[in-house]
C-alpha cells in the first residue's frame, strides 16, 4: 500500500497481482494488501473500470487526465452510474486533453440542471403511485450535447460497456452495443429516483446495485489488468451528522465493501491496481462543492500509480489495437434508440 498525504485528504493506491491473495477487512475499510512478486505484464491487456459515486465522481476525471496525458490508452473502459458518463466521455473524446474538457463539463453542470423538473411533478408522480419521482430531461440534455442523441457505443473510439442492473431480475446488464444515450439514461436511473429505461425488452437501472466497479466484465472481455478507480473512498462522520448524512454514508460502506469482495474474488485472474480517495470531510454523493479537490485528487492518483511501475500498455499512436468486445462474454442487452 502507498499513501501520498494531500492536506485534508490522502490517496490509496492498492495493487493486485496475477494469483495473490487479497487481504480485505470490509468492517474497517482497510486497503488491499499485496502477497508475493508483480508480474510484467507490459504486453497484457488493460480495462479501466470506472465505478459509481455522484458528485465523487469528479476524482475519476483527474485520474482521466493524468493517464490520458501520458499516452495511456486501455483496450476497454467500463463504467457504472456517474462513472458511465465519465467512461462514454472519454471513449468518444480519446487524446491527451480529455480530463481537462471533461472537467469544464463537470464545473458547468449545475445540479439543477439536472434535476431541472418542478417539485409539483414530484408531488403528483409520487401521489400517484408511479415508479419514480424525477424525469431524465437533464440528462437527456447533458448527453446529447457532449457526446449525440444519436451516437452507439459500437462507434466510440476506444470499446465502451455500460453497466446497468435488470430491475426485475437484479441481475447485471452490461452494455456494449446500441444508442448511448439510452444506456447512460439507464446507467444512472437510480431505482425509485429516475424512470427505469426500458432496452432490449429488460428494465434497466443504475448498475451500482450489483456491481459499482465491474470487473466481471473486464475479466469476461479478456483483460488482464485494471486500474479500478472507485469514488466512493473512506470518509469521516463529522459530529451532529444528519440522518441523510448518516444514510449515504452507510450505502457508501455498502458499495465499497461490494468493490473490496468483487477484488478478493477475482485478484487470482487478472492483475489489479485499486485507486480510491480518503476524505478529510463527511462525504455527500450529491454534494459538488469539492469537484476541483476531488479533481486534483484523481490526477496526483493517477500520476503515482503511473510513476510505481505498474507497467501499462501505452498507446502506439502509429498503429493503435483495437479489438472487438466478444459478444458471448459479456452476456449483454442491446440498447435500442430511446
Amino acid at each position: 500500500m502507498n499513501q501520498v498525504r494531500l492536506g485534508r485528504s490522502e490517496l490509496r493506491v492498492s495493487r493486485i497481482a496475477f494469483g495473490e491473495r487479497a487481504e480485505v477487512d470490509p468492517s474497517k475499510s482497510k486497503p488491499l494488501h499485496l502477497v508475493g512478486p508483480i508480474q510484467d505484464l507490459e504486453s497484457s491487456r488493460l480495462a479501466v473500470i470506472l465505478g459509481g459515486g455522484a458528485g465523487l465522481g469528479a476524482f475519476e476525471v483527474g485520474v482521466i487526465d493524468s493517464l490520458a496525458r501520458q499516452g495511456l490508452r486501455p483496450d476497454l473502459i467500463v463504467g457504472t452510474s456517474v462513472g458511465a458518463l465519465n467512461a462514454a466521455f472519454w471513449a468518444f473524446h480519446e487524446g491527451p486533453d480529455v480530463g481537462e474538457r471533461l472537467l469544464r463539463v463537470w464545473l458547468a453542470t449545475e445540479r439543477h440542471s439536472l434535476i431541472s423538473e418542478q417539485p409539483w411533478r414530484w408531488l403528483r408522480r409520487l401521489l400517484t403511485h408511479q415508479d419514480h419521482l424525477l424525469g431524465h430531461s437533464g440528462e437527456m440534455s447533458l448527453i446529447s450535447r457532449h457526446i449525440g442523441p444519436e451516437a452507439l457505443i459500437e462507434e466510440a473510439g476506444i470499446p465502451l460497456v455500460v453497466v446497468t442492473t435488470e430491475l426485475r431480475s437484479g441481475t447485471r446488464v452490461a452494455l456494449r452495443e446500441g444508442n448511448v444515450r439510452s444506456a447512460l439514461l439507464a446507467a444512472i436511473a437510480i431505482p425509485g429516483l429516475f424512470a427505469p429505461v426500458p432496452l432490449g425488452g429488460r428494465l434497466l437501472v443504475d448498475g451500482c446495485l450489483v456491481a459499482n466497479c465491474d470487473l466481471e466484465t473486464a475479466v469476461e472481455a479478456g483483460m488482464q489488468e485494471a486500474i479500478v478507480v472507485d469514488p466512493f473512498g473512506t470518509d469521516i462522520i463529522e459530529e451532529g451528522a444528519d440522518v441523510m448524512a448518516i444514510m449515504e454514508h452507510a450505502v457508501m460502506v455498502s458499495l465499497r465493501h461490494q468493490t473490496d469482495l468483487a477484488i478478493r474474488a477475482l485478484a487470482g485472474r487478472m492483475r489489479i491496481a485499486l485507486l480510491r480517495p480518503t476524505l478529510r470531510w463527511t462525504a455527500r454523493p450529491f454534494d459538488f462543492s469539492h469537484t476541483m479537490e476531488l479533481f486534483e485528487m484523481g490526477q496526483d492518483a493517477g500520476r503515482k500509480h503511473l510513476s510505481e511501475g505498474f507497467a501499462p500498455r501505452f498507446e502506439d499512436r502509429s498503429a493503435p489495437e483495437v479489438r472487438a468486445l466478444i459478444p458471448s462474454a459479456l452476456g449483454t442487452a442491446t440498447a435500442g434508440q430511446h
